[in-house]
């Protein structure tokens, strides 16, 4: 912040998903461990360095990737500019590749933790909402612990498409839309994890 004027933020350029037993099998692993990569951008660094879908993430730089969860705060150690050392399964085979991260591109991000939700949210990339077939949307960056978000069982990582049935757009767009949330009153958020869809009620305290 001192250097800068803002938070440079190390970007790798995957979207996850988790590794279960049925795709450990089927990838070769003994057990269900690492982070399977569902999407690559194409000009984001980890495809420049011929990470591609379909591979699995194992180990960063000798640390293990024990499930998706685990991934982002290893890379989130790093600034952008520095190379890190992945350890990959692709079809079966066990390969070792280097990464130089670059800083995470500009898009609207809207920190809600000092409202009551305690959600922090970025704006869906034009690529990621068209992977997903969405018009826009927002996903979660980060979820204050003991926050009514967290209480509801938001992850980082859920893309929200809609709040009490108005289809998101904007973080700002959530915010104006929890800002009129009564006492005691919730709302049904339909949410994106790891390719399924799933309802949770958020409650305003």
């Amino acid at each position: 912040m001192r250097e800068f004027g803002e938070v440079k933020r190390a970007w790798l350029g995957v979207v996850i998903q988790q590794v279960d037993a049925a795709l450990a099998k089927s990838f070769g692993l003994e057990h269900a461990r690492g982070a399977l990569v569902s999407y690559a951008d194409p000009e984001g660094p980890a495809a420049k360095a011929g990470i591609k879908a379909g591979d699995v993430i194992l180990e960063i730089d000798g640390n293990d990737v024990q499930d998706s969860r685990s991934l982002p705060p290893l890379v989130g150690r790093h600034a952008p500019g520095d190379r890190i050392r992945l350890l990959l399964m692709r079809d079966g085979k066990s390969m070792k590749v280097q990464v130089k991260l670059e800083g995470l591109p500009s898009a609207k991000i809207v920190d809600t933790a000092a409202d009551w939700s305690g959600l922090s949210l970025e704006q869906l990339s034009a690529r990621q909402a068209q992977r997903l077939n969405l018009d826009g949307a927002v996903v979660v960056r980060k979820v204050q612990p003991g926050s009514p978000a967290a209480r509801a069982g938001l992850q980082q990582g859920d893309v929200l498409v809609s709040v009490a049935g108005v289809a998101l757009e904007t973080p700002s767009q959530f915010l104006d839309l929890t800002q009129s949330f009564k006492p005691g009153a919730s709302a049904a958020l339909l949410v994106l994890r790891e390719d399924r869809s799933l309802f949770i009620a958020l409650e305003r305290p």
